[in-house]
């Protein structure tokens, strides 16, 4: 669809998708690209062209898992071609991540190379999987959002198109898209602005990851809220949804965490806000549905 487009020409795309998913027959389907979990695209419909999707949690509460556990099953499961910016991790990284969610063989074995005969073989599995997959990890550091957008638009015509930009994460980009903003908090502006854009221009969705500050002492519940955003208060404005991660037992020993996760959806601009539940697997750096216990493949 074009950015611009008469009434009538959009009148005919939404006749014509709600008329294809009439006669499929598929009305509980995500009608947007599907994450993977159940319960999240129940809430969402899933992720939709043109738009901005903020992930947001504390360290280590498990943004890039999600943001990975995502962008694998678009790829794999749905043959959409991905690309991923990782500018927290080198793409050596990723890819141990990858292998070790998708074959479900402990990261920390995949990382020191200890594999047993059965560990092989799911990794094989993983491998071929992955070798497949529309699938493009660029790990360059600090990029700017200039930058990124310039890579993007550039993997889109290699690739023909992208269905999914993934960028991890927004405080790690350097600068904005103009060069006299001093301000941290303006620089992030620009750059949840210009990954907007870059949505729009692609017309995919661009799941971005966040930092979320600490929440103040003197707050009862600890649940995070989107005021707790970092450095600007444009990432609000300008995603169109916004997931925060929250764990009660996040400040406690690994031994003591159940992995339980509450996925806020704090922000949706075309659909309800709510909570969902996702089971987080230290060992295997991945969610899955509670639905789905460790040990068994998430699907």
């Amino acid at each position: 669809m074009s950015l611009d487009a008469s009434a009538r020409e959009l009148l005919t795309d939404l006749i014509d998708r709600l008329s294809d998913r009439h006669d499929r027959g598929q009305t509980q389907d995500p009608s947007g690209l599907p994450t993977g979990f159940r319960e999240l695209d129940q809430l969402t419909t899933g992720m939709h062209r043109g738009d901005l999707i903020v992930i947001a949690g504390r360290p280590s509460i498990g943004k890039s898992a999600l943001a990975l556990n995502v962008a694998t099953h678009v790829a794999i499961q749905q043959g959409t071609p991905v690309l991923i910016f990782s500018m927290e991790m080198d793409g050596r990284h990723v890819m141990d991540r990858l292998v070790s969610s998708i074959s479900r063989v402990d990261l920390q074995r995949v990382r020191m190379a200890q594999l047993s005969d059965d560990d092989w073989s799911h990794a094989i599995e993983a491998f071929n999987l992955l070798s497949d997959a529309p699938l493009v990890i660029d790990d360059t550091p600090s990029l700017s959002v200039n930058e990124l957008i310039a890579r993007a638009n550039k993997r889109a015509d290699a690739m023909g198109r992208l269905g999914l930009v993934v960028v991890d994460y927004m405080q790690l980009m350097a600068g904005g898209l103009t060069s006299n903003i001093e301000t941290r908090a303006g620089q992030v502006g620009e750059i949840s602005r210009g990954l907007k854009r870059l949505a729009r221009e692609l017309g995919c969705p661009v799941v971005a990851l966040s930092q979320l500050g600490r929440s103040p002492a003197s707050r009862s519940d600890k649940r995070p809220t989107l005021a707790d955003l970092r450095d600007s208060g444009a990432i609000e404005c300008d995603a169109d949804v916004i997931v925060l991660l929250y764990r009660d037992d996040y400040t406690r020993a690994a031994s003591m965490c159940t992995g339980l996760t509450e996925i806020i959806v704090g922000k949706q601009r075309n659909g309800p806000t709510g909570t969902v539940r996702l089971m987080f697997v230290g060992p295997l750096t991945t969610f899955e549905s509670l639905a789905a216990p460790y040990g068994s493949s998430r699907g």
